[in-house]
């Protein structure tokens, strides 16, 4: 873990609900409880993972990071300034330090533009100086593509090149912090610890910090250094990586943790699954949000959520296994 703490970006009680109606006009107006009141802090230097099933509000949570989306409530302080109080245009010297990578490295890239456009893009918008071609050039080295590249489509490249474009685009106007929304998840596994190692290598030459979110618990414990972990649209767990991994206390960290597979045919893993459906974000239950899948559920889980509690340094646990309430 990180010698000294340094907060680059605190998330105070983010929220995203999405109207949503019925068939009829006059029916009643509901909403879909995306992100529900989360609250963490990431560090200058680090790689928090945001884990959970899909559905669960994770890539919610990035876009709203780097606001491309506009949260029903909440704050987002970065280096100490609530963005989200910012205009459009204030807002417009930290879009250069926030950046995000997609989870479809095709769908992300504009078909009609040359990879060297594509990357230079950000830099014409912002109105750098300088040689813009030369720097484009530059960036794909780092991550790996040939300069003769320059003028290709994306149909032209694999999805591991093209996730690689989208890494470069990210670097291109030097950011501080980068939101990676799965970017390995869409790529075979080969293809996935490249990206995964060319993103450990960039972090540590241009000293990014990463929010990575991810479904993939096995990368996720490669790749980072806390994680929280996310079920419908809130935190139920937050520790370092090994704190996490080794002594999990939250029923649905549990199960995510022995969801992962064994690479070794001759040793049996014993898997288990939650119990029942995920509830549906729209019609949540009372209390805890994981008590109808929950095998230690308590009378108390039915009728009371619990908070987020600290129950050891830096190790913070939703459940009233860990709450006397």
């Amino acid at each position: 873990m990180l010698d000294k703490k340094r907060e680059l970006l605190v998330v105070d009680n983010l929220k995203m609900h999405f109207v949503v109606r019925g068939e009829g006009f006059l029916s009643e107006r509901k909403y879909l409880r995306a992100v529900d009141g989360i609250s963490f802090t990431i560090y200058e230097g680090e790689v928090l993972g945001l884990v959970g099933e899909s559905g669960c509000g994770k890539t919610t949570t990035g876009k709203l990071i780097v606001r491309l989306l506009e949260p029903t409530e909440g704050k987002i302080f970065y280096k100490g300034t609530d963005i989200l109080s910012l205009t459009r245009k204030q807002f417009r010297k930290y879009r250069r330090e926030i950046q995000m990578i997609f989870q479809d490295p095709y769908s992300s890239l504009d078909p009609r533009q040359t990879i060297g456009k594509t990357i230079g893009e950000p830099l014409k918008v912002n109105k750098v100086k300088g040689d813009i071609d030369k720097k484009v050039k530059t960036l794909m080295k780092e991550v790996g593509l040939l300069e003769e590249f320059y003028n290709r489509y994306p149909h032209e490249f694999s999805g591991g090149q093209r996730q690689r474009i989208g890494v470069a685009r990210a670097l291109a106007l030097d950011p501080t912090l980068i939101v990676c929304d799965e970017p390995v998840s869409a790529l075979d596994v080969s293809i996935q610890a490249q990206i995964i190692n060319l993103m450990q290598d960039l972090q540590e030459k241009f000293q990014l910090t990463y929010l990575f979110i991810s479904h993939d618990m096995s990368v996720v414990k490669h790749m980072c250094d806390r994680v929280a972990v996310m079920y419908l649209g809130k935190l139920v767990e937050l520790a370092e990586k090994d704190k996490l991994f080794e002594t999990p206390k939250h029923p649905y960290t549990k199960v995510l943790l022995k969801s992962i597979p064994v690479p070794d045919p001759d040793k049996k893993k014993e898997q288990e699954a939650a119990m029942g459906d995920v509830p549906s974000s729209i019609d949540l239950p009372p209390g805890c949000r994981f008590q109808s899948r929950c095998k230690e559920c308590k009378d108390v889980c039915k009728f009371v959520e619990p908070e987020l509690l600290e129950i050891e340094p830096g190790h913070f646990v939703r459940c009233y296994l860990y709450n006397s309430k």
